[in-house]
């Protein structure tokens, strides 16, 4: 994860595409529940999302910031049926 223009953007390697894509959140508005979304409308592949952060699943409504900022670390689950 790296910031631009005071956003954070979050490189992530899908599993259809085999490419590696850039996702920006707004860290107000945008919620872990918009980031499961934006991956699944980027890579029709993908059938299951997931965020977690030492063996916690992360709730949907949480705000990426708050997600981002409540640990240094966090596994994302991405099952794809391709």
């Amino acid at each position: 994860m790296r910031y631009e223009r005071g956003l954070p953007v979050i490189s992530i390697p899908l599993p259809s595409r085999r490419e590696i894509c850039q996702f920006s959140l707004k860290p107000i508005s945008d919620t872990v529940f918009n980031l499961c979304n934006y991956l699944a409308a980027e890579d029709k592949g993908i059938d299951f999302v997931a965020l977690y952060t030492i063996a916690i699943r992360l709730q949907r409504e949480r705000g990426s910031q708050e997600a981002l900022q409540s640990s240094t670390f966090f596994n994302l689950v991405i099952l794809s049926c391709g």
